[in-house]
């Protein structure tokens, strides 16, 4: 379980808002004005906690500004699994 975290922080992605430097932005501000985001995750991330990265992407672009690709593979995901990674974005890229 996550422990409690604060409302805002510096470059953080927190359940109620966001902060930006010392730039605070509310929910109701948050989100893509088009286009999406593709955010490509290692299934087996010791580092990126997949979850936590999903909830906060989803909170700060919107449901539709994001597009995630998980791939079976850990935090040297781009090394590892190069051609799962190529192939993620450029399917993203003809889908969009």
């Amino acid at each position: 379980m996550r422990p409690s975290m604060p409302r805002t922080g510096i470059g953080k992605c927190y359940r109620g808002s966001w902060k930006l430097g010392a730039q605070p932005v509310k929910l109701e501000t948050a989100g893509l004005e088009g286009g999406k985001v593709l955010t490509i995750l290692g299934k087996d991330d010791g580092v990126i906690v997949m979850d936590e990265t999903m909830e906060d992407a989803c909170v700060v672009l919107g449901q539709e500004g994001v597009h995630f690709a998980v791939i079976d593979g850990g935090h040297k995901l781009p090394l590892t699994c190069s051609e799962d990674v190529v192939w993620s974005i450029e399917s993203f890229r003809q889908r969009t």
